[in-house]
């Protein structure tokens, strides 16, 4: 009992010795980990930034794609060939014309 006593006196002084040591080992150990860490997580972000800015390139290319498909739907010799084929409409001229006017 005298021994281990004895023992845990010698660690404890020495402990007190060398405190300054041990902290930095400490503060050192944490640094190292959390190194990793925000290392990790940068991989991690930079990884869903990547995906992200794909993403938005292939929405672009898709709205691109959809105002000339809008552009050409919206072009009057198709919709005017569309209303004379489908719907047997034709362009009014000056007999079948008449002009309203309001007072």
């Amino acid at each position: 009992m005298v021994n281990q006593n004895n023992l845990l006196c010698l660690i404890l002084d020495d402990f007190r010795k060398h405190l300054f040591t041990f902290i930095t080992l400490l503060v050192l150990v944490c640094s190292a980990f959390y190194k990793v860490y925000i290392t990790h997580d940068t991989r991690l972000l930079t990884t869903k930034k990547d995906k992200l800015s794909q993403q938005q390139d292939n929405l672009s290319t898709e709205w691109h794609s959809l105002q000339l498909e809008e552009n050409t739907f919206s072009e009057h010799s198709r919709v005017r060939r569309i209303a004379m084929k489908n719907l047997s409409m034709i362009q009014p001229n000056k007999s079948n014309t008449v002009l309203v006017e309001l007072k």
